[in-house]
């Protein structure tokens, strides 16, 4: 929601700065009841849709950084017996 939010304020800015810079006025006025509705929708789904898959971008990365640990530590512990005998010991390092 607050994404939302923020490009809603986003795009309010954006049209009254266009309302400030361009000429005629009646022109810009014209233009922006046209375009800011279609404008704001878009720009929120757009963005809503960006952060959702940012956001499971994220997690499946997470995810595959845990089992990764996993799997380290795994190895670590099936090799920590050997390990306990000394790097020396030719045959527990078989």
């Amino acid at each position: 929601m607050a994404l939302v939010l923020l490009v809603v304020l986003s795009e309010l800015l954006q049209s009254v700065l266009i309302f400030l810079f361009s000429r005629p006025f009646s022109a810009a006025l014209d233009l922006e009841k046209v375009i800011l509705l279609p404008k704001l929708v878009m720009n929120s789904l757009g963005l809503v849709l960006f952060m959702g898959l940012l956001s499971r971008f994220n997690r499946s990365v997470t995810i595959g950084l845990a089992e990764q640990q996993q799997m380290a530590l795994f190895i670590a512990q099936k090799c920590l017996p050997s390990l306990r005998e000394g790097l020396t010991n030719w045959q527990a390092m078989q």
